[in-house]
C-alpha cells in the first residue's frame, strides 16, 4: 500500500509532516494482521485497547507510562461494548454487562435475556451505567443503571426504516447524565438522538435524521454531527441549538475524498477529521486553511475509532495517539507545529 499524492492546495489545504515522539510497544501480539484493534479512551487520558474476540485488554497511561494487561471473563464485546472511565471499566457481552475495577476484579454482573454479541454500554459522568441492546427487526432496548447497579429505567427504541437500524452508544457527556444513541441504516442514512438520565428515569430527545453524531467538544459544551449524505460539519449547543458550521466540500472535492463519521477536538474551535481514503485533517470551524497531517513512515487508512489525543509529562501540547489492526506497537506524534 503506497501513501496518498501529497497535494497542496493554496488557501485551502496545507501538508504538514508530523514526526514520530516515540513508539509504546504492546504487550500482546495482535492475533492476527487483519484483527480490529478497539481503542477506548478516559476523561484521565487513560487508554484500553483490546483487538476483537480477545478476553485481554491493555491499559497504558500515558502520565505514568505504565502498561498493565487485564483478562476479562466477559465474552465477545467490540469497539461499543467497552468503556472506561476513570479506574473503572464496564463490558457488555453478548448476555451481559459487568462493570471491573482497575485491577480488572468484577465488581458487579448483569444478565439480560438478550444473547447479542453487538450489545453496547457507557459508563455516565454520575456512576450511571448505560446499556444498549440492539435487538432483532430493528429494534433496541436502552437502560440506565444508577451506581449501585439498580435497574432505573429502560426503554425500547423503533424506527419507522424497512428492515430496521442497527443501534449501538456513542461516548457518554463527559459531566452530564447524557448519552448519544446512534443507529445506521446502511446506504439510507443514519440518526441519533441523545438520552439523558433526570431523576432516575430515561428522557429522549427526537431523533436526528441524516446525522451522524461525531463527538463532544471539551467540556461538553457542544457536539459535532456530520452528514451521511452532504459536507457539512456542525457543532450545536447540549440543547440542540445550532452553534456554527464549516462547508468541506471544497477541500474534500480537491482531494477527491470524502469525510468519516467521527472527529477529535483538539479543542473547541480545531478538530482532526479522518476522511474515507485514510487521510487525516485538522479543520478549523472558522473557516481558513485546513491542514493535511502526514505522519512519516506511515501509510493511510486510519480508521477514526484508532486515533486520540494523549498529554505526555513535560509536554504543554497535546500529542496524536494512532493504533492500527495488526500493529504491535501503539505510536506518539508530535503536533507541535500544528496546534501553535
Amino acid at each position: 500500500m503506497t501513501d496518498l499524492p501529497l497535494l497542496e492546495l493554496p488557501g485551502l489545504l496545507r501538508p504538514v509532516n508530523v514526526p514520530l515522539l516515540r513508539e509504546v510497544a504492546m504487550p500482546l501480539p495482535p492475533p492476527g494482521p487483519r484483527t480490529r484493534l478497539h481503542l477506548r479512551q478516559g476523561l484521565d487520558g487513560t487508554l484500553t485497547l483490546r483487538w476483537k474476540g480477545q478476553r485481554e485488554v491493555v491499559r497504558w497511561d500515558p502520565g505514568s507510562d505504565q502498561l498493565q494487561t487485564l483478562e476479562l471473563a466477559a465474552g465477545e464485546a467490540g469497539h461499543w461494548g467497552l468503556d472506561v472511565r476513570g479506574d473503572r471499566l464496564a463490558v457488555a457481552g453478548p448476555a451481559s454487562l459487568q462493570l471491573l475495577d482497575g485491577a480488572g476484579a468484577v465488581l458487579r454482573q448483569h444478565r439480560f435475556p438478550e444473547a447479542n454479541g453487538e450489545n453496547s454500554c457507557r459508563l455516565g459522568a454520575d456512576g450511571s451505567l448505560w446499556h444498549l441492546a440492539d435487538l432483532d427487526g430493528g429494534r433496541a432496548r436502552l437502560r440506565l443503571l444508577d451506581a449501585a447497579g439498580e435497574l432505573l429505567d429502560q426503554r425500547e427504541l423503533t424506527h419507522r426504516a424497512s428492515g430496521g437500524p442497527a443501534w449501538w452508544l456513542e461516548d457518554a457527556h463527559p459531566t452530564q447524565p447524557t448519552v448519544a444513541v446512534s443507529a445506521g441504516l446502511g446506504q439510507d442514512g443514519a440518526f441519533f438522538l441523545l438520552a439523558h438520565a433526570r431523576e432516575r428515569r430515561l428522557v429522549l430527545d427526537a431523533p436526528v435524521d441524516g446525522s451522524c453524531f461525531a463527538g463532544w467538544a471539551p467540556g461538553g459544551e457542544a457536539f459535532a454531527t456530520l452528514p451521511h449524505h452532504g459536507t457539512q460539519l456542525c457543532l450545536w449547543s447540549l440543547g440542540g441549538a445550532p452553534l456554527r458550521q464549516r462547508e468541506l466540500r471544497p477541500m474534500l472535492e480537491a482531494l477527491d475524498d470524502g469525510h468519516s463519521w467521527s472527529v477529535c477536538f483538539l479543542d473547541d474551535e480545531r478538530l482532526l477529521l479522518p476522511t474515507s481514503e485514510g487521510r487525516l485533517l485538522l479543520v478549523r470551524m472558522a473557516g481558513g486553511e485546513a491542514l493535511e497531517l502526514r505522519l512519516r513512515g506511515d501509510v493511510r487508512n486510519w480508521d477514526w475509532r484508532q486515533i486520540g489525543l494523549v498529554r505526555l509529562p513535560g509536554s504543554s501540547a497535546p500529542s496524536l495517539l494512532t493504533a492500527r489492526s495488526g500493529d504491535r506497537a501503539l505510536k506518539v506524534w508530535d503536533l507541535t507545529a500544528c496546534v501553535r
